[in-house]
């Protein structure tokens, strides 16, 4: 049995003196940049070492000659090391903030930005993907887009509200 949510606390929800604006998306956004560059760079050195062990270039050539030989040999390698990294980077992107069941990502869990819809629920998996995936083609324009209403396009596009819950 669903709660039903009067208008009166569904306003007092998405009140604009409790919306996220820009200084704390932008640290959001900034947090999430760095958590996703040490994902990057770990996958990276292990890709990385994966593919020099198991290539079969002589053990006596230094790293960079090791490259070259991978590179002019057995390029496949770098192909999958690149693929890795990029599922890697799509995984934390999208991935995780539903395997987590919060629909945030890391840098929205530490600022305690969340996610409401039009009705003051919780939004689902369905929308979350639509308001990212529309985040990240609208990005440049992300900062001119912020309204008075602390609301992106994305966030009007997608029916949701960014707020401090």
């Amino acid at each position: 049995m669903a709660i039903l949510k009067s208008e009166v606390w569904i306003k007092r929800l998405l009140a604009k003196q409790y919306r996220a604006g820009i200084r704390s998306r932008f640290f959001a956004f900034i947090y999430d940049m760095f958590c996703l560059y040490f994902v990057w760079v770990f996958v990276g050195i292990f890709t990385s070492a994966w593919m020099v062990l198991s290539s079969d270039a002589p053990l006596d050539y230094n790293l960079l000659e090791v490259r070259d030989y991978i590179l002019q040999y057995e390029a496949h390698r770098f192909y999958i090391n690149i693929g890795i990294q990029l599922i890697a980077v799509i995984l934390y992107i999208f991935v995780l903030p539903i395997a987590i069941l919060e629909h945030r990502t890391l840098g929205m869990m530490l600022l305690g930005i969340k996610f409401l819809d039009e009705n003051a629920d919780e939004i689902t998996t369905k929308v979350f993907l639509k308001r990212e995936i529309l985040k990240w083609i609208l990005f440049p324009g992300f900062f001119l887009s912020l309204s008075k209403e602390k609301r992106s396009t994305a966030d009007k596009l997608s029916g949701t509200y960014v707020t401090y819950y």
